[in-house]
């Protein structure tokens, strides 16, 4: 992602919770497919502590109005 020489590309065709959802963040292009999919940080639902280094990663790939629970 910041130091990768090449773009990093990946394709969802599906749901994409807890480290998958951070493996789509970690990538400079996301294709997916439509359909009713979850992708998502279950661990923010359930009030786990997240690691820095993923926080970091979701905060800069996210708008502030996707960066709370709902």
């Amino acid at each position: 992602m910041n130091s990768f020489p090449y773009p990093l590309m990946a394709v969802c065709s599906g749901h994409a919770v807890a480290k998958s959802a951070f493996l789509l963040s970690a990538t400079d292009y996301r294709i997916g497919v439509d359909g009713a999919f979850k992708i998502g940080l279950n661990e923010v639902a359930i009030g786990m502590t997240m690691h820095f280094g993923g926080v970091e990663l979701v905060n800069g790939r996210l708008a502030p109005i996707f960066l709370t629970v709902r």
